[in-house]
């Protein structure tokens, strides 16, 4: 079905976000690559990465980067909202890696012409496992501390009287029956609600924790109850009814809110004020006896995180073929206005061309500060291909058995994209070679010469005169002076290396000590030309 929407905007579109939202997501598994775990900034950034791979996924109908994403959402969106510790951090890292190696597998297939068809079942097998074991885990902690805790005084504070601006709702919520994890649909419902809320009240309650809420909700629905000044237009706008039958939406009066209160079984809630000396603390209102005093919601800071999901950055994507067309068109633009000052019919003794002057010095303005609009839509930092890198690093020092500390230089100085795409792959065959060939594969062995155990490699870049200098360094082994040249020409990726940064201008420096380690720099102009050479 997915061919009836594949229009060449809507795919290009939609590989364009998808890439985006991979390189966002590959920023945060670099990152967190030899951490211990994932803290709440980059949980709610793998949620939201996740969320928006699903949603343009099933508006294109593939079906299996929709499943896989919709499985880690729910994962992700469990870690939230438990704050579950001791997480298998390792673990999850891996299934991230994998979920990011599916999709760019998937939008590889897309730009080729062919179908999406990768079989997705063994992630989302592996992830329904452990998000049962991890939620097994939550839940045995939780009957733990409820064990153990001892209960804290009770605080109260009166609900907001019944003005013209307060609203009490009765919402009950009908989710589809074939809806997966109806628990944690709901949770995000009344986490979502908690910004507006004065009092918020739902059942069932241990939603996280019990897993027969899931089952209860679709029998009987999602029952909330509640108090604000937010209109039902509002309301009805922060509820996701992606997932719902219907739903149940009742404004009702204070006392009717009080009387859900009790057949919600929450009545225990309610405190009647008897007595004249109770005072309500910062409020300047005298409390009255007969006022109802209920205990306080706990929202937190949550909240304030729910409006940060929504908040959309403004930007518009543009084909490169486009971004060339506009540098172009800026060229030739400068050509005729040099064409135009100078002209030589100007050239005419004692014309006054004061006013002309004038003019075509604001224009030569103009166009200077559109050139440098221009160049810098062109422009990204080497930001996430270093994280990439150190992926990379990480990845192929695991599987060769090596101990390694990779550093990174330089990664937000910015260059012309044309550059970024043209050192992705020199560089990661630089830094695979670094750790392969580089680094000594007997710690011990390093440790006679003098050297730390763990090998040291370093990715860096920096901008000087016109130039851009990425060098990959490493303490290792090195190489003799005979076998720097061989290895410049034939070295395990060389070919690659140069073939890739030749068509910009680039050179390749080869810096090496046997017994020392070996630095490798690209040399690549700013404004790519075509240059040849390599200079060892």
């Amino acid at each position: 079905m997915a061919e009836e929407f594949n229009t060449d905007s809507m795919l290009s579109t939609f590989v364009h976000e998808s890439t985006k939202q991979l390189k966002k997501l590959n920023d945060i598994i670099s990152k967190k690559q030899g951490a211990d775990c994932f803290d709440d900034a980059d949980i709610n950034g793998i949620f939201r990465i996740m969320h928006t791979i699903k949603g343009i996924s099933g508006v294109m109908m593939y079906e299996n980067i929709t499943n896989a994403t919709h499985r880690f959402e729910d994962v992700f969106y469990y870690l939230r909202e438990s704050h579950a510790g001791d997480v298998p951090h390792k673990a999850l890292i891996g299934m991230v890696s994998a979920l990011s190696d599916f999709i760019s597998g998937e939008l590889l297939k897309i730009q080729n012409g062919n179908t999406p068809d990768g079989d997705e079942s063994q992630i989302v097998n592996d992830l329904q496992q452990f998000y049962n074991e991890l939620k097994d885990a939550v839940n045995s902690q939780v009957r733990m501390a409820e064990e153990d805790k001892n209960e804290d005084p009770v605080q109260f504070y009166i609900t907001s009287r019944a003005e013209e601006d307060t609203y009490y709702y009765k919402i009950v919520i009908h989710y589809k029956k074939d809806t997966v994890m109806s628990n944690i649909q709901a949770y995000s419902v009344a986490y979502a609600l908690k910004r507006v809320a004065v009092d918020l009240v739902y059942t069932p309650e241990n939603i996280l924790s019990d897993d027969s809420s899931a089952d209860k909700i679709l029998t009987d629905g999602f029952h909330i109850l509640l108090q604000t000044r937010a209109a039902k237009e509002e309301i009805m706008g922060i509820i996701d009814t992606s997932d719902t039958e219907k739903i149940d939406f009742d404004e009702i009066t204070a006392a009717e809110y009080r009387k859900e209160l009790a057949e919600l079984g929450r009545e225990e809630e309610l405190i009647v004020i008897m007595s004249d000396d109770y005072e309500r603390e910062n409020e300047p209102d005298p409390i009255v006896p007969g006022d109802y005093v209920v205990r306080p919601k706990d929202t937190g800071k949550r909240g304030t995180l729910v409006k940060n999901w929504y908040k959309q950055q403004t930007g518009i994507n543009v084909d490169d073929e486009k971004m060339d067309s506009l540098m172009e068109l800026v060229g030739k633009l400068s050509i005729a206005e040099e064409a135009v000052l100078q002209n030589s019919d100007l050239k005419v003794p004692g014309l006054e061309l004061s006013n002309f002057k004038n003019a075509s010095a604001q224009l030569s303005s103009i166009i200077v500060d559109l050139r440098e609009v221009v160049m810098s839509m062109r422009m990204m930092s080497f930001k996430s291909v270093f994280n990439k890198m150190e992926k990379i690093a990480l990845d192929v020092s695991e599987e060769l058995d090596k101990d390694i500390k990779f550093e990174v230089i330089g990664e937000n100085i910015e260059v012309d994209k044309k550059i970024i795409q043209h050192i992705y792959d020199p560089v990661m065959h630089l830094v695979k070679n670094a750790v392969d060939h580089g680094i000594e594969s007997d710690a011990l062995d390093r440790v006679l010469q003098g050297k730390s155990s763990q090998g040291q490699v370093k990715l860096e870049a920096r901008k000087d005169d016109g130039k851009v200098y990425i060098s990959i360094s490493d303490d290792g082994i090195g190489l003799d002076k005979e076998k720097v040249s061989e290895y410049s020409k034939r070295g395990a990726g060389m070919d690659i290396v140069m073939k890739n940064i030749q068509p910009i201008g680039g050179t390749l420096e080869i810096d090496s000590t046997e017994g020392k380690g070996t630095k490798m720099t690209l040399i690549i102009p700013l404004s790519p030309t075509v240059v040849k050479g390599t200079r060892v």
